[in-house]
């Protein structure tokens, strides 16, 4: 049991990873294209 908490814990921890990542790449985009739209 512990083994699978622990299994479960890493999931969540990856998948709020990718979800900054996504936002992060997301909002960079968009400042790149303000900037360049200026």
């Amino acid at each position: 049991m512990a083994n699978s908490r622990k299994f479960v814990a890493k999931t969540k921890d990856v998948s709020l990873t990718v979800k900054r990542a996504e936002s992060f790449s997301i909002s960079y985009v968009d400042c790149k294209k303000r900037y360049v739209s200026d």
